[in-house]
């Protein structure tokens, strides 16, 4: 979150559903490449079962809310090119604070998050997709906050993605070697084959 977007979502002429929907909905699913917004997805985001607060969405205020942030100047229909990748729209404000963004390095932060730029440097990074869970960002950032290390916001991304492939690598290693290690019946198993019964020999003669 840039100071351009933290600054527009205190104007009080913005619906508290509208503020919600690009906090934890758009801006998320920004960072993950992904700029579509699905309504069975966007309803699921903003029903509130809260004794306190209910909140059931439909369709037809999911398109409001859409519209809403397009006339906030939150969200904007794609470039040809973007559209083409099957984007429904841009995030004006998050592109001109990169357009802004000097590459100073910095120490990370707890607010730290990836730009919707992450998912390309995740690519180049050797992974299929740029999902992670918090808890992966939180482990990162607990790893990172407090060291004297500095990197701009692209280094501290390239990191990142390579501490994803490791945790990705780390998952499958154990898989992998409970796949091939022997099960417990084969590894007690005496070599020979299940039915086989051996042919009694006659015993010698008595002296």
């Amino acid at each position: 979150m840039n100071n351009i977007e933290f600054t527009k979502l205190q104007d009080p002429m913005l619906s508290h559903q509208a503020r919600s929907l690009y906090l934890f909905f758009i801006r998320p699913r920004a960072e993950q490449g992904l700029y579509s917004a699905p309504l069975g997805e966007m309803i699921h985001a903003l029903h509130n079962s809260s004794p306190v607060c209910p909140f059931t969405a439909t369709p037809q205020l999911c398109t409001q809310l859409m519209q809403e942030l397009q006339a906030a100047g939150f969200i904007a229909p794609p470039t040809p090119a973007a559209r083409l990748q099957g984007r429904q729209y841009s995030l004006p404000l998050v592109e001109a604070e990169m357009a802004q963004l000097p590459a100073l390095p910095f120490a990370l932060h707890s607010a730290w998050r990836p730009s919707p730029d992450f998912a390309q440097t995740a690519r180049m990074a050797g992974l299929d997709n740029a999902e992670f869970t918090e808890k992966e960002l939180r482990a990162f950032i607990s790893y990172w906050q407090g060291r004297p290390e500095q990197r701009n916001q692209h280094a501290w991304e390239r990191a990142f993605a390579q501490r994803l492939v490791k945790y990705r690598s780390a998952r499958v290693r154990p898989e992998r070697r409970a796949a091939a290690s022997p099960t417990p019946q084969a590894a007690h198993s005496s070599g020979i084959a299940e039915g086989y019964v051996p042919r009694e020999l006659p015993l010698p003669p008595q002296p």
